[in-house]
């Protein structure tokens, strides 16, 4: 019966074509930029990440949350910048936008 399944149960994700690869160019909007960076500090859903140019940046996780997935310090993820708050004088504001996952190792 359909009431006696779990919900979730059964359905395997095959190793996707994303798998330890950046952001895909097919979901990048147009006015933003994407940075990879490392996640230096979490709280409550506000982390800063130190970018690949040295920049700090205080960052939200857009649908991540949603999704569960876990953001924890020392994860390497894609940040996405709005162009227009690159000013100079004012603080760096992005979304974690991609997790960018370690390499399996392979034995």
């Amino acid at each position: 019966m359909a009431l006696d399944r779990k919900r979730g149960r059964g359905l395997t994700r095959s190793p996707g074509s994303y798998e330890n690869q950046e952001y895909p160019d097919r979901l990048k909007k147009d006015g933003c930029i994407y940075l990879n960076g490392v996640v230096t500090f979490s709280s409550r859903g506000v982390y800063k990440v130190l970018m690949d140019n040295d920049m700090e940046a205080i960052c939200t996780a857009s649908k991540m949350d949603h999704k569960r997935v876990g953001i924890l310090p020392g994860d390497n993820v894609s940040v996405e910048i709005p162009a227009v708050s690159l000013s100079p004088g004012c603080a760096v504001k992005g979304r974690i936008v991609w997790r960018i996952r370690p390499a399996k190792k392979t034995e």
